[in-house]
């Protein structure tokens, strides 16, 4: 029997004379009924074949610097998904606060003051406080209604930049000859045609034009509550995936 204990894998090889002699399997010169005797001694020899497998796994080792002895059991497997899972849920999670943040408006500074985003001419966009990146923002407002057009004001808070426009519609982008300059707070004011529709000085609303690290940094701040709600819950699976991914690391000698 090859099955018999010992004291070390387990197993004995069932002839040893011809066992001693397995290698040779791996000679492209060896006489062919040498070869069928060897190869007819590992279908018997569970010893043998434990010893190739070994051999075999320890040269691809160390040709391609990753080093596997032992199989991988169905816990292994389960573990491997599991920690997959958490990775794709986190990084889900992660995607989508960060494609929320680029896409839900930001809250205005003004936040408290309800009325004022529900009157007729309030700005849309910017919001109250918004960093915007462009040099040509898109300005819209809430329609009032019997207004005819619509003057804009657009001024450079403390600088020398100022211009003024008409739309019949309740948006206006700057001209592509116009541009903010960079780095600098604005205030823009909507006033209707006629002007009696409106509140006297028409509707106004501050905003900045800034680096795209103030632009980030304030789109983080006024984002809603739940967008660094779903960031954080999604860094937290990945840093359990990672926590997982080292518990389950072996090095398999």
């Amino acid at each position: 029997m090859d099955r018999q204990r010992d004291a070390g894998n387990g197993y004995e090889c069932v002839d040893p004379p011809v066992g001693r002699n397995i290698w040779q399997l791996d000679d492209p010169a060896l006489d062919p009924a040498i070869r069928r005797q060897l190869a007819a001694h590992l279908v018997i020899c569970d010893a043998c074949r434990l010893q190739r497998d070994v051999e075999r796994r320890v040269g691809r080792g160390l040709t391609t610097g990753r080093l596997t002895l032992r199989r991988r059991s169905a816990a292994g497997h389960e573990h491997r998904r599991a920690t997959r899972r958490l990775v794709g849920g986190g990084g889900l999670l992660l995607a989508a606060s960060l494609a929320a943040l680029l896409l839900v408006p930001p809250r205005s500074r003004d936040a408290g003051r309800i009325e004022r985003g529900a009157v007729a001419g309030a700005f849309r966009r910017p919001v109250e406080g918004e960093v915007v990146l462009s040099g040509r923002p898109r300005l819209t407002w809430r329609p009032v209604p019997g207004a005819t057009a619509y003057r804009v004001r657009v001024s450079e808070v403390g600088g020398p930049f100022h211009w003024q426009g008409r739309t019949e519609a309740p948006e206006l982008r700057l001209p592509r000859d116009v541009a903010l300059p960079p780095h600098r707070d604005f205030r823009a004011v909507v006033t209707p045609v006629p002007p009696d529709l409106g509140p006297v000085g028409g509707t106004s609303v501050s905003f900045r034009r800034g680096s795209p690290g103030e632009w980030w940094r304030y789109r983080w701040r006024a984002a809603p509550p739940w967008i660094p709600v779903l960031a954080a819950l999604g860094l937290a699976l990945l840093a359990a995936a990672l926590a997982a991914a080292l518990r389950g690391s072996r090095l398999l000698l």
